[in-house]
């Protein structure tokens, strides 16, 4: 009986696996963007330090990427909040 039994629930463990692939990119990808921004945070502060942008377009940068990055965060914390857990 338990050859029909896995023969039966294949096609749900099948999707099982499959959303569970989709969440583990999509995290993935958040992690990725936090970190794309704070790089492009670094290269702004530097950028504004050698004196290449004028401090208003650093302000309306910043303030534009900081709001990015918080979104991101808020995004993941809701994602580590998630009652579904991994195994």
């Amino acid at each position: 009986m338990l050859l029909i039994d896995d023969i039966l629930l294949f096609p749900a463990r099948g999707v099982g696996w499959l959303v569970d692939k989709v969440h583990q990119a999509a995290r993935q990808e958040l992690a990725n963007e936090s970190d794309n921004l704070r790089a492009e945070l670094s290269e702004l502060y530097m950028m504004l330090e050698t004196h290449q942008i004028p401090e208003e377009e650093f302000t309306a940068r910043e303030a534009t990427l900081l709001d990015r990055l918080d979104r991101v965060e808020a995004k993941d914390a809701d994602a580590d909040d998630d009652p579904q857990t991994d195994g």
